[in-house]
């Protein structure tokens, strides 16, 4: 959720080809870029001057001391971003917790199909950090940040398309979920790949509010930040993300922004290796359902297929992982533990770094729907998605947006079917 203290920001990945034993060669991978060793890797992170970047230098020296630890088993790239595949044991969120989470999580995975798209069974893809996200000092590849209450921010030109009215929910006997097509094009906001860029279609799930707000987030994120083609310039490339905040976004706590940081880099625990988080996907569509457990807060994905007649069609579910529900303690009064995640709200957001005027016309995306599911993450209700229940809440200048509405049918994985307006992100930013 993009109120008056929140930036979305995050990173993303590319998948497939080039490999190497635990790192321990250099290869090349097919974009033409060198695949750096784990250990050329961390040796470029220890060049990179962070002075005066105190969050940045913390996120470096942890990243530092995790490929320290882990063994890589393999590794792919494209486009200059990589995946290490790590043993299921030595993902982030593992590698330096208790036996018992340990083995409750391997429990969970074991119960689970391992699905390979990317890492071998057994394995978890973990997207690196690209050393230039450090070397340009881009936040934006780590961290979500709290911001002053003032427009236009700091870092560019900021604007989304939201639902104005949150869906109230009772987190112990629903979940929430948002239905997503990733469109086929690739559109760049500013008609400039180097500037800075991303726009997210996505689901937020609030605890509280303001200074002690706590969200559940995921969607799909379209961004420049970290995709490159083989001369180096960058390009944008989409993939599934997920998202949480413990501590309304700040920095102020002994965890310091790295309780804020994205996909399994910020806590989450994978046990299906379905999707790699980062990993680029194409026009592709999902389910995406967060749903408390008692362990937990999951993610349920489900893949989405459209037919010629324009409906859409939910096929099976999958547990991909969660977020340990202690992951929300020791944050004080302010931040109650468990949090109660109790208001849903779905939308767009756009993000454009360095740049002082707004003038964008994505082409790519589409919000099918979103809503609520029962104990068991099925389908309860969905919320409309109509001009009168989306709007811009703050967008800078005179901005505004004109988005498309089309009628069509939702059918879900026990082929009960709703009538829904889908929210095209085809339109004007101006």
């Amino acid at each position: 959720m993009k109120k008056s203290y929140i930036v979305t920001l995050v990173a993303v990945s590319s998948l497939t080809v080039a490999c190497n034993n635990g790192g321990s060669s250099l290869a090349q991978a097919q974009s033409g870029q060198q695949l750096l060793t784990t250990q050329a890797y961390i040796d470029s992170l220890k060049q990179v001057d962070l002075s005066n970047e105190t969050d940045l230098n913390l996120a470096r020296n942890n990243l530092i001391a995790y490929y320290g630890q882990v063994q890589v088993d393999k590794t792919t790239s494209s486009g200059g971003v990589v995946i290490d595949c790590v043993p299921f044991n030595q993902q982030p969120a593992l590698i330096n917790v208790d036996t018992a989470t340990r083995e409750h999580a391997l429990m969970l995975s074991q119960q689970s199909v391992q699905n390979g798209q990317v890492c071998p069974s057994g394995n978890i893809g973990v997207v690196r950090v690209p050393v230039r996200v450090f070397t340009n000092k881009l936040h934006a590849g780590i961290f979500k940040h709290s911001v002053n209450n003032v427009l236009p921010y700091d870092d560019g030109g900021y604007m989304y398309y939201q639902s104005s009215n949150a869906t109230l929910i009772n987190q112990d006997n629903q979940g929430i979920f948002v239905a997503i097509n990733a469109g086929s094009d690739m559109a760049d906001i500013q008609n400039s790949s180097n500037n800075p860029q991303h726009y997210l279609q996505q689901e937020w799930w609030i605890s509280g509010s303001g200074s002690n707000i706590a969200s559940l987030e995921t969607g799909i994120i379209t961004s420049n930040y970290f995709s490159t083609d083989s001369s180096g310039n960058p390009i944008m490339t989409k993939s599934i993300f997920v998202f949480s905040t413990p501590n309304a976004y700040s920095d102020s706590t002994t965890a310091g922004n790295n309780a804020n940081q994205y996909n399994l880099a910020g806590g989450f625990i994978q046990t299906n290796n379905l999707i790699t988080f980062g990993a680029p996907i194409g026009n592709q569509q999902y389910v995406l359902s967060y749903l408390k457990k008692s362990d937990g807060y999951h993610l349920l994905v489900s893949p989405v297929t459209l037919n010629a007649s324009g409906n859409y069609q939910m096929g099976a579910t999958t547990d991909i992982g969660y977020w340990p529900i202690e992951r929300y303690s020791g944050y004080g009064n302010s931040f109650p533990y468990p949090p109660n995640f109790t208001a849903l709200t779905s939308g767009f957001e756009i993000d454009q770094q360095n740049t002082t005027a707004i003038s964008s016309t994505p082409n790519d995306g589409t919000l099918i729907g979103y809503g609520t599911t029962n104990s068991n993450g099925a389908i309860g209700s969905f919320a409309s998605v109509s001009g009168s229940t989306f709007g811009g809440i703050q967008m800078p200048f005179t901005a505004n947006y004109t988005p498309s509405f089309n009628a069509a049918v939702f059918y879900d994985n026990q082929n009960n079917a709703y009538d829904i307006n889908t929210l095209g992100l085809a339109g004007t930013f101006q």
